[in-house]
């Protein structure tokens, strides 16, 4: 078997990505690069230990992404800040709800909410399946929790008590019918907000929720997506092998995604049908390679 080729290996026949790797889209911890340079077949995901002790300890920049995953979630942002903008825009457009209105102040862009608390009216907030996940263990699913109502923070950048108790509400109320008798909803659902630093949309406010051995049929009607639901990724764009991918790139190319022959849960469902209770989303992944009718809101 042949070895799965490393960044190194990726920039030593195209040195251009080099420059992309100093100069990212968004911060890279060295956590982040460190995994960039593992091969894939050597790299090992979280378990479900590793995610509560992660989490426990409140640095969530150790929190790791495949190889390929990385490397493409780079190369993604590049061309969405291309040609939207930023990311929020993009997100505005083809993630959250389309009936969420906002409104533009300067440079900001602002979301009115109903309730001054966190996830507790429904019209506020919206979950969706992050297409850009952390590596997990079979048997666990990375979602995110999109609210318009800000989450107050203390001193340390932390969600603080208030929003603590909201969120932790907002969990118990959603998740806890699932729970085993005898089992706390901790057991199978975890949740963390990252810190300033660490996130790469700032704007309109979230937590990631990380869930284990949740009822498929479940999630697919919080978040109105199928497991093989592809929003971000452009699959059209996928390659056979990583090498293959960078001997296609020229240079000012900022497109393209590495396959991941070692992860076959990310294969593409024979039916890419949209799920019946998927109202507010968008019905069908967008054509990236179309030019985007861009919302007119200020850059940010």
């Amino acid at each position: 078997m042949v070895a799965s080729p490393s960044l190194d290996d990726i920039i030593a026949t195209n040195p251009m990505l080099d420059d992309i790797i100093k100069d990212p889209p968004f911060e890279l911890s060295e956590t982040d690069l460190s995994v960039l340079r593992t091969p894939e077949a050597d790299f090992v995901p979280h378990s479900w230990e590793d995610i509560k002790s992660i989490i426990a300890g409140g640095d969530m920049s150790l929190l790791r992404r495949t190889p390929s995953d990385l490397f493409n979630y780079i190369m993604w942002t590049l061309r969405i800040k291309k040609e939207y903008g930023s990311v929020l825009k993009f997100i505005v457009k083809n993630i959250i709800p389309l009936n969420w209105y906002h409104t533009c102040y300067g440079s900001e862009m602002v979301f009115p909410c109903m309730n001054s608390t966190p996830f507790l009216d429904k019209s506020d907030f919206c979950i969706r399946r992050n297409d850009w996940p952390y590596a997990l263990e079979e048997g666990m699913i990375h979602l995110v929790a999109w609210t318009k109502t800000p989450i107050t923070t203390d001193e340390n950048g932390d969600p603080d008590t208030r929003s603590c108790e909201a969120i932790a509400e907002f969990i118990q109320r959603t998740f806890s019918n699932l729970i085993p008798e005898g089992h706390a909803v901790e057991d199978s659902v975890q949740w963390f907000r990252n810190r300033a630093k660490w996130q790469s949309i700032r704007r309109l406010d979230h937590i990631h929720l990380i869930l284990r051995d949740m009822d498929e049929e479940f999630v697919t009607m919080i978040t109105g997506q199928r497991a093989d639901a592809v929003i971000c990724k452009d699959s059209g764009s996928q390659f056979s092998s990583i090498l293959r991918w960078s001997s296609k790139l020229e240079p000012g190319c900022v497109g393209g995604v590495i396959s991941n022959p070692s992860n076959p849960s990310k294969k593409p469902h024979p039916s890419k049908k949209p799920h019946p209770s998927n109202q507010q989303g968008p019905a069908r992944p967008p054509n990236l390679s179309d030019e985007p009718e861009v919302p007119e809101v200020p850059d940010l």
